[in-house]
């Protein structure tokens, strides 16, 4: 979703920029100064950016509520168990700042609400798919068809509900909007949306762990695809 900047109270949108920033910066000393860079090398290269092209293509598809806020798919869990949270981060960051750019070449502006925006369409579904992940992993077999179905298809449909739940809090707390308005016709329409992003993030991580496993960070072929 994104909100617009006519939706929101000033104080808010500082409140979202301070809170969302410093994550990001985060992210990125721990992507490229903390961890292995070269062990980024090749997904940085090529898969990487190709995912974020293709986000922001698909942000674009969006459906918008007589509210004034757009609605579409996140892709936030498959850059999560694709690339780690720090990658997902940076990749999404450029992904809403794209968007963004594109929504204000259209005569939409959302730039002061970018960090509410960087809140709810990066901070909230990347940690939740994260932790997800690591539960998974943590207390559960290591079996190939546990690790597609809960952390792709299960994980990006549990990642989007409480998404759904919190981005309504959020709006609640920081909007304009009455609320009625927004538990009856905005949350609802994540229902329309989870269901896809299900499929979709479960459909490209099978791909991925099929054709080119080396490529999946949260994915080990050697544990998961040992022979017992």
């Amino acid at each position: 979703m994104n909100i617009y900047d006519q939706l929101i109270n000033s104080p808010w949108a500082l409140i979202g920029h301070i809170l969302f920033w410093p994550f990001f910066l985060s992210a990125c000393w721990k992507a490229f100064f903390i961890n292995d860079k070269h062990s980024h090398d090749q997904k940085i290269t090529h898969i990487w950016p190709a995912l974020c092209a293709g986000l922001i293509l698909l942000w674009q598809l969006k459906a918008s509520l007589s509210s004034g806020i757009s609605i579409h798919l996140v892709g936030a869990t498959l850059m999560t168990v694709l690339f780690g949270w720090q990658l997902a981060v940076i990749g999404l960051t450029a992904v809403l700042l794209s968007t963004t750019l594109i929504m204000d070449f259209n005569g939409v502006t959302s730039w002061q609400a970018l960090g509410l925006n960087g809140i709810i369409l990066i901070l909230i579904p990347v940690f939740v798919s994260y932790h997800i992940v690591r539960l998974i992993f943590l207390h559960l077999p290591h079996n190939f068809f546990i690790y597609i179905f809960l952390s792709g298809f299960a994980n990006a449909m549990l990642t989007l509900g409480i998404l759904g739940l919190a981005s309504t809090a959020i709006l609640i707390l920081t909007s304009q909007l009455d609320v009625n308005t927004l538990l009856h016709h905005y949350l609802p329409a994540y229902l329309l949306i989870i269901f896809p992003e299900a499929f979709t993030t479960g459909g490209i991580l099978t791909l991925f762990v099929v054709y080119r496993p080396e490529w999946v960070l949260s994915f080990d072929d050697n544990l998961y695809l040992r022979k017992h």
